[in-house]
């Protein structure tokens, strides 16, 4: 797990209602492990968290999200859409910056990116990621876009085969720059 995402429990409060001496409803309410795994990522203002689950969608966040800039002292920055493509590019470029927008909706809130010598734009294969690329485009003319089989850059990184056919991972795979994948 990166230095800048932590791991944690969703909590669930509940909420029953019992009847006390006299008839009336009596509200109770209290927090409990909700026993699903979460990624929990700490912004500006900010806190996000999501499910490790595949089968769980759960996700929400406290405060107003802005863009989030994971510097690592790279002059290649990616920019993703959510946390978890976040999380794959870090997987696939360990030393790069990440700029996580959490919603192409804040593409007007970008930090300056002109400090990079590349700007690679990993947002999701559908029209608002197509859109977010020409916007940042329009800004940046040495964006390039990065492009991968899948619906997101996530989903590219769990979908990844060798050229055997096989899930690709630590131990039966070279380094990424050698793995066929993502072409800008």
């Amino acid at each position: 797990v990166p230095k800048w995402l932590k791991i944690g429990t969703l909590y669930k409060k509940v909420i029953r209602y019992k009847e006390g001496k006299h008839g009336e409803k009596i509200k109770e309410e209290h927090w409990r492990p909700h026993h699903i795994p979460v990624l929990v990522f700490e912004g500006d203002g900010f806190v996000f968290w999501r499910s490790i689950l595949p089968e769980q969608e759960d996700k929400g966040v406290i405060g107003e999200v802005k863009p989030s800039l994971i510097r690592n002292g790279s002059q290649r920055v990616y920019v993703v859409e959510g946390l978890t493509d976040a999380l794959a590019i870090s997987q696939i470029d360990p030393t790069a910056d990440i700029l996580i927008l959490h919603s192409v909706a804040n593409i007007n809130k970008m930090p300056d990116l002109s400090q990079y010598k590349e700007i690679v734009v990993a947002t999701d294969d559908d029209p608002a990621g197509e859109e977010a690329y020409r916007k940042i485009k329009e800004v940046y003319n040495k964006a390039k876009r990065l492009h991968f089989e899948g619906k997101d850059v996530m989903e590219f990184w769990l979908n990844k085969k060798d050229k055997k056919g096989g899930k690709v991972n630590e131990k039966n795979h070279p380094p990424w720059s050698e793995i066929p994948g993502p072409n800008i």
